[in-house]
């Protein structure tokens, strides 16, 4: 998605998919919280 748009990618080694997964939580939450996103 818009991370990997950005040049994250999971791919590469388990510490960069930790940082990816980090940052996805990260938007999530302040998705959620702003109301933007409702799950």
């Amino acid at each position: 998605g818009i991370l990997h748009l950005l040049g994250y990618g999971h791919e590469r080694s388990k510490k960069d998919a930790k940082i990816m997964q980090g940052l996805e939580r990260e938007i999530h939450k302040a998705l959620c919280e702003s109301r933007a996103l409702r799950v």
